[in-house]
């Protein structure tokens, strides 16, 4: 966001239209006092005659050279002209000529504002102040220059005192939430926009930072209404329709995020961010075709735009366009080095081994690590990109010294927003589960949603092998995959939210209705076979649906569910290696082992009471003995075998989780047993799960 300036000018040149001498029309003789040159330099400036104007005033001045008032027109007639070198020089000669002029100080401070030299921009302001006080949009002026000179803290007192001593000056409250979100500290910041928005109830420009800042405290159903108060006030407001968009976007709201952004499409059709949002919405939607299209729209309005060409990369990643991936990313590298997207997108190839970075790559992302003036999101992406390269290069200890900041600066931000993971929480939800799910639940179950066969749920932890399961199935010619799909787990959680946390059976009263059940399977059917038709099993291979495979058995009794298994330590590891943005377990090691803990008491339970079959598929087997291992998954599913399901890695499909570059490669050994060159830091993860996996 921008920062708000009151303006700059104080005095100011005043055309006027109706009066011009005959100056503008025939030869000119030079004025013989102060008026007739404001006069003269006043036709000229409206007549864009700057040249002339500054010629006069020189020779105004070469007569009278001790005159404060010719001097500080000259530095308008400059400004005009956008030459704020000249102006400054000219004004600063002014003012030393008559130092006690309020006005000439401040209208000084804000050319070298412009200029970028803040710190004299300060010293004129306070020079301004110490003559006027009260002079509230001075005083926020200075504010701004404290800011952008680095000095937030002094910037925040300085406004603070303006929203004290002006409190309906509404430029110090914005220009003071900005200085406090500078240093983190978003709910003074919030309060700050609310206390703004009691003055100016309807400004959309409050409306749309105050919901800017709210996206970035984790509560993104208070920013879309005020991006939608930004956009009741002034309806054509691209910023608000755009940050609107993309909140939507973030909590899956993806038909209204994609109708928001073609309105903004509708409005600026030619501003290259605009498709830039789209393309983002399109590949959320896992409509890549589209994606595409929408960010080399973006690329033809401004070929110069480093995240259209680093999101291309991703697109093509996704659909296994390895090289003209790394050129799109190389790209938006040359066009911004610092940038980090563009290295983490060159990392997820590295990973796999079809990228190697250069030893300037590498000094050049040290470096901003080590500034760390990036976001602090972004920084902890480079700390995990660095883990990467080291653990690749077998500097194990530096490599998890990484990965350690990497995940300590998430954890934080999660803090800061109060999203941490609750461990005692979870398992209260997991006892839910276990005890609305149990023996007696299945014994009096009467109802299902459907008798399809279609759906293959394939589940297990992080990391475990879901993707490559999923993959092996995609290949073959009556499967499909379908992706992690979210339906499923919204349900549950739906259906979580309404049963007590000690649920009783002393009432018989069903857990559904018939309709409800038959209505959400119905639902789920049309989602996974409506761009698949005739093929006889789909995979939705979202792996938290192990949680809820009580209801996954509930609304479709015929499906089959795959559960995949890996050694709980490589699982941890790679969990704790993985830069999981939607995860908030994974970014403490005792987190992590609690989750392990809890999903092998779900899965014990399951195997205990659930009325289906379960394919139990391990993740070192398949490594070891691919061919038998996938002959029994496509057994399970009732296929006829094909060969082309041992060449999964051939398959050309979109895949867009953590391993969309993995799975289309080979089987490798070397990820087995990778916990062990790491095993000192893992003992707390051991001893949680010892003899449980």
């Amino acid at each position: 966001m921008t920062a708000w300036f009151a303006a700059w000018r104080v005095t100011t040149i005043e055309v006027s239209l109706d009066n011009r001498s005959s100056a503008c029309r025939s030869p000119m003789s030079d004025p013989t006092n102060h008026r007739e040159l404001q006069r003269l330099c006043r036709e000229l400036v409206e007549a864009r005659r700057y040249d002339e104007a500054e010629a006069c005033c020189r020779r105004y001045l070469a007569v009278r050279p001790d005159e404060a008032e010719a001097y500080f027109l000259l530095g308008n007639v400059c400004e005009a002209a956008s030459d704020l070198a000249g102006a400054v020089a000219a004004v600063d000669q002014a003012v030393s000529r008559r130092p006690d002029e309020p006005s000439w100080h401040s209208y000084l401070g804000s050319l070298y504002a412009r200029l970028g030299d803040t710190a004299r921009a300060i010293e004129c302001f306070r020079r301004c102040l110490a003559l006027a006080p009260h002079d509230a949009a001075v005083r926020n002026n200075l504010g701004v220059a404290l800011r952008r000179h680095g000095q937030h803290r002094e910037a925040i007192a300085c406004l603070e005192e303006l929203v004290r001593d002006a409190p309906q000056f509404a430029l110090g409250y914005r220009n003071l939430g900005e200085a406090l979100l500078e240093l983190g500290r978003r709910e003074e910041a919030i309060a700050i926009y609310q206390r703004l928005l009691q003055l100016v109830p309807d400004d959309p420009e409050t409306h749309n930072a105050l919901g800017v800042v709210l996206v970035a405290d984790g509560k993104p159903g208070e920013a879309i209404a005020h991006f939608e108060s930004a956009l009741r006030s002034q309806p054509g407001y691209v910023d608000a329709l755009l940050n609107l968009t993309s909140v939507l976007k973030s909590v899956g709201r993806l038909d209204e995020a994609l109708a928001r952004c073609q309105e903004a499409i509708r409005l600026a059709p030619q501003t290259a961010v605009v498709y830039v949002t789209l393309g983002t919405i399109y590949r959320a939607r896992r409509d890549l075709p589209q994606a595409l299209e929408a960010q080399r729209r973006a690329l033809q309005l401004d070929p110069q735009n480093p995240e259209a060409h680093n999101n291309l990369a991703t697109v093509l990643t996704d659909l296994g366009q390895f090289e003209e991936a790394i050129s799109e990313s190389q790209r938006a590298l040359e066009l911004r080095p610092d940038y980090i997207p563009a290295f983490a997108q060159l990392s997820d190839l590295a990973r796999q081994k079809q990228y190697d970075f250069a030893d300037s790559e590498l000094r050049q992302m040290e470096a901003i690590a080590a500034a760390a003036k990036a976001p602090p999101d972004e920084v902890a992406q480079l700390h995990f990109i660095l883990g990467g390269i080291a653990h690749r290069q077998g500097r194990h200890d530096d490599a998890f010294r990484a990965y350690r900041a990497a995940n300590d600066q998430r954890q934080a931000l999660l803090e800061a927003v109060g999203r941490q993971f609750d461990p005692q929480l979870h398992r209260r939800k997991v006892d839910k589960i276990l005890a609305t799910f149990d023996a007696a639940y299945f014994a009096g179950l009467e109802m299902h949603g459907s008798a399809s066969d279609v759906p293959v749920f394939v589940v297990g932890m992080p990391r475990s092998g879901t993707s490559l399961v999923e993959q092996i199935l995609a290949s073959h010619p009556d499967a499909a995959g379908a992706g992690e799909l979210t339906e499923i787990s919204t349900f549950a959680e739906r259906i979580l939210a309404a049963i007590p946390d000690e649920p009783s059976r002393g009432t018989n009263r069903p857990l559904f209705e018939q309709a409800t059940l038959e209505h959400a399977a119905s639902q789920y059917l049309a989602r996974i076979t409506a761009s698949r038709p005739g093929v006889r099993r789909v995979v939705d291979k979202m792996w938290a649906n192990f949680t809820f495979l009580g209801l996954i058995a509930t609304l479709f009794p015929q499906a089959r569910i795959v559960h995949c298994r890996r050694h709980l330590l490589d699982i941890a590891l790679s969990c704790y290696f993985q830069d999981f943005s939607y995860i908030d377990w994974a970014w403490r090691l005792e987190d992590i082992a609690h989750y392990l803990q809890q999903y092998l008491r779900i899965m014990d339970h399951w195997r205990a009471v659930l009325p289906m079959t379960m394919l139990e598929l391990s993740y070192e087997e398949m490594v070891e003995d691919q061919e038998a291992q996938t002959r029994r998954l496509i057994e399970f599913c009732d296929l006829p075998w094909r060969d082309e399901c041992l060449e999964f890695y051939a398959t050309d499909r979109p895949v867009y989780t953590a391993s969309r570059v993995q799975v289309r490669q080979p089987i490798y050994r070397s990820s087995l047993a990778k916990w062990q060159k790491y095993a000192a830091h893992l003992e707390a993860v051991q001893v949680a799960v010892e003899g449980t996996g």
